[in-house]
């Protein structure tokens, strides 16, 4: 029942006031976003899918890779029909049996085309402003 409701706008904002930080420039980095599940309910990772494309850039995002590890029901239909109607770009992948969330995730990594590959799990959402950070770092690292 949780899960039904899920799909409504939240309420709380999802970001810190001291986090809203002004980025000087665009950075030059795109992300592969990797989502592996188990026998999740389809509202959660619509939720997840929804929060991602409305609070990531459209010049950083190059895909979400959504790894299916052999769930018991196939719900590739409903998440791929629903993620078109948000145009998110996403590729499916069903393992044929479960072989875990770490080599789900590698599989996702393996074909993952952007700059940087974010892991997420499949029930969370993203914050406002979630990537730049990230990609604040990882430019002064380099």
């Amino acid at each position: 029942q949780y899960a039904q409701r899920s799909l409504l706008p939240p309420s709380v904002p999802l970001f810190h006031e001291k986090c809203l930080v002004h980025f000087e420039k665009p950075f030059n980095q795109t992300v592969s976003i990797v989502l592996a599940f188990y026998n999740e309910a389809p509202p959660l990772l619509m939720r997840t899918l929804t929060t991602i494309v409305h609070r990531t850039l459209p010049r950083y995002l190059t895909e979400v890779i959504v790894i299916d590890d052999g769930s018991e029901v196939d719900i590739s239909e409903e998440v791929m029909e629903y993620s078109k109607t948000q145009r998110i770009p996403v590729k499916w992948v069903k393992n044929d049996y479960n072989i875990g969330i770490a080599r789900s995730r590698m599989k996702g990594i393996e074909m993952a085309l952007g700059d940087t590959i974010a892991l997420l799990d499949s029930h969370m959402e993203v914050a406002d402003l979630w990537l730049e950070p990230l990609f604040e770092i990882i430019s002064y690292k380099q």
